[in-house]
């Protein structure tokens, strides 16, 4: 489960809060998103201001992976983004190998619907993280 962590300053010592909700990078909103990654980002940055280490959270990604008999499933960032700007690329086929479909908002990649395609995801995470274009 992912946790949204408060830091509430009591004297000199920290005093930590953790609620099952992250905010959402993309939309700015609370979201529960309970995924074993955002649980350990969440720790560690709960550890380092444990130890002094002023860490800040930075908030969470939507994101799923799951494997479906022989597919790979991956969902990540806001599939469905709405607005005039929004544009949906799609990619292969599921049937013969790889299928991508790509929500991209003024040209910036929102959000990812994959199947059976691992090799960008980091990339692409990473574009979604930073607002950024994707090609």
């Amino acid at each position: 489960m992912s946790w949204m962590i408060y830091v509430l300053p009591l004297n000199r010592w920290n005093f930590f809060v953790l609620h099952p909700q992250g905010m959402n990078r993309l939309s700015g909103e609370k979201q529960w998103m309970g995924t074993w990654g955002i649980a350990c980002y969440q720790g560690r940055t709960a550890g380092n201001n444990m130890a002094g280490v002023h860490v800040e959270y930075p908030g969470i990604i939507p994101q799923h992976v799951s494997p479906f008999f022989d597919w790979t499933y991956i969902q990540m960032g806001d599939v469905n983004r709405k607005g005039e700007k929004i544009q949906v690329v799609t990619d292969g086929n599921p049937f013969e190998g790889a299928f991508r479909l790509m929500v991209y908002d003024n040209d910036i990649l929102a959000g990812v619907n994959l199947i059976n395609c691992r090799d960008d995801i980091g990339e692409m995470k990473k574009a979604i993280t930073q607002k950024a274009k994707w090609e």
